[in-house]
């Protein structure tokens, strides 16, 4: 080997590993079929960063999960395997299985996989995929619908009109007709009946909704009456009796529907959804060979992975490459690592999930000693794989009541904290698990065993960017948040071209703040427009507002999706895909020129790491300010509560005592917070020219 193809080598080599030297953290926003953004991005990034902590709801939590397995492999094998099988991911899923016998829908469609119960609801909710319109998904449900139960809908009209005509028969409301030849009124509804039909026909081939088109059907049996001017009296007498026939079809198919969700919501094994994401005793038609979400994800956390067993929150948190050479331990930190009181992670993943019983979020893993969560073998049946029910049931501690504890954090399947954060309401189950419930006579005692219900980790929080956030950072914490164009843009405009990656120009871009368009919308859309608006608006706020805060939007990359792009369209077809995979890529593209690179933006700012570290540290200055002032005040001594005499009585208090040594410490403390320089308007810098909004430091309770 010459030394010129060693040194090509060795420099190839320094290329490749040079995510060794850069960590970073990793959140990604929940959706559903959304998440397709993610595979590229995840891939790009790793090329250049060690994931040292990831975190996600939803579909975010499934990647999060992927992201962490791929990174585990890389630590402990030091490949690019794992990440290589991500990156594939979206020519995986945008193709059919080639173990498919029938191969007519995608392997992300068929990771959705209804049961024979819920299979008609399913169809329904098809028949509302991509439409553009709130009118035009109403009537894909109607046409679905009426599709389903066409027998029913035939029958129920047939009756209608029997009844309805011998009632008018014998009223005498059908005199008009009898001066009429009877071949002549056949003749005649037959024509208008074909006309109609035809007009329907080729307006359904064009794919016209029924919005744009009914204006023009009641042309066809207008002009039909136009011609048979007879005749229209006997149609005008004979119309109560169709009107009747479709109320009663129409009233069969709703009581139908009706009954069918009563059933599907009384079956603890359908967990409140149309799909459970693991196959029944029998797949439903069209979905042979393909696998569900659950089998899908299981599957792909190993291969990724390079395990034979469910991946562990344990395995990320012992993998290798962590801490880095630059951050060594100290000797204080290694004993009390030796000793269990400090438990490092090399991988860090943290999901959340939502306990609806008890509304509120919660987070994936929990070593919560004082809420433990307990699970029934045989109600999770039918959600998880056998091999990660006997997995917990192999690691539980204790049971209870015919329930099993859950196993420690450390034993804990990354599969089944994913699955509990992705539970989309109405399409993936709700998953039961138990919790100890106070008893009113003993409220600070464990109390009998509660069903609780863990659901989508969005509904409380789809975007917790916050999770690995210290008051200064050591590496950067990027964010992907998806958006939507919900309402489309004028040719031209600025909201047409945000469609795709988009990060800000500059510290004080604000052009990343969230905007609801519904007010540009006209008649049912401006209406479910507002209602959507209500819906985001009190599941997000909290997310959104936290996303336009300095030290947060400068490393937030947003991804924008257009109509019939991502969401709960099931059903894309490969290019629209292949278009969100590019936005992913270029996102993390975006993030790879600002913070590897160190590219100027268009406008010339240098929007780095080092401006990010700048940014945080003036904010938390400016959040600090105002509560040393607060501080200082109630340490005064002169208020109702002397919170100096409190301290320094620690040690002899019954509740939470301190010891001697704790005293002293918190006692030079606040001699430290007394000396600090605050005006009385609690600001520490006297530049006015600060980064806004500013925040707030408070106290809140952890997920």
């Amino acid at each position: 080997m010459t030394d010129s193809s060693s040194g090509k080598e060795k420099g190839e080599k320094q290329e490749h590993e040079k995510w060794k030297e850069n960590y970073c953290d990793v959140i990604m926003k929940g959706g559903i079929t959304s998440g397709i953004v993610y595979p590229k991005a995840i891939a790009t990034l790793a090329k250049h960063y060690r994931l040292k902590s990831i975190g996600g709801t939803s579909a975010g939590a499934l990647a999060a999960c992927l992201a962490a397995a791929a990174e585990y492999r890389r630590s402990t094998g030091g490949d690019y395997k794992g990440y290589a099988a991500i990156e594939g991911l979206s020519d995986e899923l945008r193709c059919p299985p080639e173990e498919a016998p029938r191969a007519r829908i995608s392997t992300l469609f068929g990771l959705f996989q209804p049961s024979h119960k819920t299979d008609p609801l399913f169809k329904i909710l098809q028949g509302t995929l991509n439409k553009q319109s709130a009118a035009g998904r109403i009537y894909g449900a109607i046409r679905a619908a009426f599709s389903i139960y066409r027998m029913r809908v035939l029958a129920g009209f047939g009756i209608g009109l029997a009844v309805a005509a011998v009632f008018l028969f014998l009223s005498g409301s059908l005199s008009s007709c009898s001066v009429l030849e009877s071949e002549r009124i056949v003749f005649s509804l037959l024509v208008g009946l074909v006309s109609l039909g035809g007009c329907g026909l080729v307006l359904w081939v064009l794919g016209k909704s029924w919005p744009s088109y009914w204006k023009t059907l009641l042309l066809v049996p207008a002009a039909v009456a136009i011609y048979y001017v007879q005749p229209v009296a006997c149609a005008v007498a004979l119309s109560p009796a169709f009107i009747l026939g479709a109320m009663l079809a129409a009233i069969w198919v709703i009581y139908t529907l009706y009954r069918l969700v009563i059933e599907i919501m009384n079956d603890d094994g359908l967990g409140f959804a149309l799909c459970t994401g693991m196959s029944g005793k029998e797949k439903p038609e069209g979905y042979e060979g393909y696998k569900p979400l659950t089998e899908w994800l299981n599957d792909k956390i190993q291969e990724i992975s390079g395990k034979n067993r469910p991946l562990t929150f344990g395995d990320l948190w012992g993998a290798k490459g962590f801490p880095a050479e630059a951050w060594p331990y100290s000797d204080e930190e290694k004993e009390l690592i030796e000793r269990g009181e400090l438990n490092p992670k090399s991988i860090n993943l943290q999901l959340v999930t939502t306990n609806l019983t008890r509304g509120c979020p919660h987070m994936l893993p929990s070593d919560d000693e004082h809420e433990p969560i307990y699970f029934n073998y045989d109600e999770l049946e039918p959600f998880f794989p056998r091999v990660i029910l006997d997995h917990l049931k192999n690691n539980s501690k204790c049971s209870s009541n015919g329930c099993h504890r859950l196993p420690p954090a450390k034993e804990l399947p990354v599969l089944f904290a994913a699955r509990l954060s992705l539970s989309f309401p109405g399409l993936l189950s709700a998953i039961p698990l138990y919790m100890e419930k106070p008893g009113r006579d003993k409220p600070d005692q464990p109390g009998r065993l509660e069903r609780c219900w863990f659901s989508d980790g969005g509904i409380t929080s789809n975007f917790p960017i916050h999770f690995f956030d210290s008051f200064l950072p050591t590496w950067p914490t990027f964010g992907f948040t998806l958006g939507e164009v919900s309402h489309s843009p004028k040719p031209g405009s600025n909201e047409e071209s945000r469609v795709g990656a988009w990060m800000p120009e500059s510290n004080t871009d604000k052009r990343g703040e969230t905007w609801d368009g519904f007010d540009n919308e006209k008649g049912l859309n401006r209406f479910t427009g507002f209602c959507d608006a209500i819906f985001n608006t009190a599941r997000n706020w909290n997310d959104n507002t936290l996303t336009r805060m300095p030290g947060v939007r400068e490393r937030v990359a947003h991804i924008y999706l257009s109509k019939g792009e991502g969401g709960l369209n099931l059903d894309m077809d490969r290019d629209v895909i292949k278009k969100l995979e590019e936005y992913g890529e270029g996102a993390a593209d975006e993030i790879m020129r600002r913070y590897i690179c160190r590219s100027q933006t268009s406008n010339g700012s240098v929007m780095d790491f080092d401006n990010h570290a700048w940014i945080r540290v003036n904010t938390f200055i400016d959040m600090l300010g105002p509560r040393i002032l607060e501080l200082q005040r109630v340490l005064k001594g002169t208020g109702p509560v002397d919170y100096g005499a409190l301290i320094i009585t620690g040690h002899c208090r019954n509740q939470y005592r301190l010891t001697i040594k704790d005293v002293s410490a918190i006692s030079t403390i606040i001699v430290g917070l007394k000396k600090i320089q605050v005006s009385p308007s609690g600001t520490m810098i006297r530049s006015k020219d600060r980064p806004l909004p500013r925040g707030e430091l408070r106290g809140r309770p952890p997920f």
